[in-house]
């Protein structure tokens, strides 16, 4: 370029684009929302999205994931039963797709019925295993996007954003049914928008139509597990439009919440630090104080064990035996508990961090590219 203004060395440009967004740092988000609310086509269906499917509350049954020709197989490996941790679930998903960049996890908008659900380590033949409804995890690979939404005519698209509050896919469901039931019309669809961890998300955006354009719902056990025959297309939210009237979504700080309950539920960047530190404190003097009291259990198990020699040697020695099996397994106990909450405080900590950080990485790349086009 001949003009001198060009010749600005490419790290003030950079800098440029740090300095416009520091008074803006949603600018990515509003984009990504401008960006969808215009959109009006669905989700590619030819797109292969990785799935997993547990089934919890009927025993101990293999997990199901989806296959690249689109079909459900049974995991052959004893571990993989039900759990409802979401870590765990998100690590599963690496575990059936390693080759693939797996970063996160959110609940499907839909029920699947899914059959051939054997027992845990068992292979079942063709027909065989049994038959559930069941709302699997879509394991999300790369960066985040939001899914495109469908905006019929006479509906209208919205979007609820709050960085500081990070909620579960049902409760944003709630959020976005409540809304839409608000311009007396229901919710037809709606996706997550900005992971602030596993499986929880800082908004939604949500399609909301007039009740007439929208098909009656005449399934009362929607959300229910069922072997019924019928075909179940419609989206989750209608089970909230049937018996959730009386629902309300905002998020309130109670007196009986901790810190480590208070940092798992809510998401403010500027604080993310100081409030994983504090969680941090909180699960270690809760870890102490559970200690103190396993010892002084002990104590007085002791004391009970002296007097108890006194009289029968050898009734002691066998209370004493049991007293220590009772106690080692009590101690190895709190130590796995304790260590599964240190690791499940450090990954959200690690996960938001990345997330703030690429959030910022991308506004700023944003204003720079706006600083390019207005020059």
């Amino acid at each position: 370029y001949s003009d001198s203004r060009w010749a600005l060395p490419l790290f003030f440009w950079i800098a440029l684009g740090l300095l416009c967004c520091s008074r803006a740092d949603g600018y990515a988000e509003a984009s990504a929302s401008a960006a969808s609310s215009g959109s009006s086509v669905e989700p590619d269906v030819g797109h292969f999205q990785p799935m997993v499917a547990l089934l919890c509350g009927h025993g101990r049954l293999s997990n199901q994931y989806l296959s690249e020709n689109q079909r459900w197989v049974s995991d052959p490996d004893p571990k993989a039963v039900c759990t409802r941790e979401k870590l765990s679930i998100l690590e599963y998903c690496r575990k059936v797709y390693p080759k693939r960049d797996i970063r996160n996890i959110v609940e499907s908008s839909r029920y699947y019925r899914l059959d051939g659900w054997c027992k845990a380590g068992q292979r079942c033949s063709n027909g065989e295993g049994s038959v559930h409804w069941v709302k699997p995890y879509r394991c999300l690979e790369g960066d985040f996007q939001s899914d495109a939404l469908l905006v019929p005519e006479h509906c209208l698209f919205d979007h609820i954003h709050n960085q500081s509050v990070c909620q579960s896919f049902d409760e944003w469901n709630r959020t976005a049914a409540q809304s839409c039931r608000g311009r007396a019309m229901r919710l037809r669809s709606f996706a997550m928008l900005l992971p602030c961890g596993v499986d929880i998300f800082s908004g939604v955006e949500f399609v909301c139509c007039p009740p007439a354009s929208s098909p009656s719902s005449d399934r009362d056990s929607q959300g229910k597990d069922t072997s019924s025959e019928d075909d179940y297309d419609d989206d989750y939210s209608d089970e909230d439009d049937d018996d959730d009237e009386t629902t309300t979504t905002t998020t309130t700080t109670t007196t009986t919440e901790g810190p480590v309950e208070q940092y798992l539920s809510r998401y403010d960047s500027r604080h993310e630090h100081a409030a994983f530190r504090a969680a941090q404190h909180s699960l270690q003097e809760s870890h102490r104080a559970q200690v103190t009291r396993v010892m002084r259990e002990w104590s007085e198990l002791e004391q009970h064990y002296q007097a108890m020699k006194a009289r029968d040697p050898k009734g002691a020695e066998e209370f004493r035996r049991k007293m220590s099996a009772r106690f080692q397994k009590t101690v190895q106990a709190l130590e796995a508990e304790g260590s599964a909450e240190r690791h499940r405080l450090a990954a959200m900590h690690r996960q938001r961090v990345l997330t703030t950080l690429n959030r910022r990485k991308k506004a700023a790349l944003d204003c720079y590219h706006h600083a390019l086009q207005e020059k």
